[in-house]
């Protein structure tokens, strides 16, 4: 499912989506979305998988069809080594880490 409602599930990234992604070079991310002043266990956000050009960065403004706004307020990287055959980095790779873009 592309978007979610379920503050306890995740939007999952289809293989179409991470084959449009290696097709037009742009970045596989899963977005979370919180009302301002939401409590645990509140049912008023939504995640959502998208393609992007860029991951957005802490102050920008996300603009859904609906016209309603969010700003981001965190963004979480995770590092991932490129081992070869040896078991021996190769290289090493900031990627943002799916799920846990969070806005408000």
């Amino acid at each position: 499912m592309l978007i979610n409602y379920d503050s306890d599930g995740k939007a999952i990234l289809t293989d179409q989506m991470l084959a449009d992604a290696k097709e037009f070079g742009l970045h596989p991310t899963v977005v979370v979305c919180d009302e301002q002043r939401a409590q645990v266990g509140d049912h008023c956000g939504a995640s959502f998988a998208a393609l992007v050009s860029f991951i957005p960065r802490k102050g920008d403004r996300i603009t859904f069809e609906d016209n309603r706004t969010c700003e981001v307020q965190r963004v979480y990287y995770t590092v991932v080594s490129k081992n070869n055959a040896d078991g021996k980095a190769e290289s090493i790779v900031l990627i943002p880490n799916p799920g846990f873009s969070q806005t408000s």
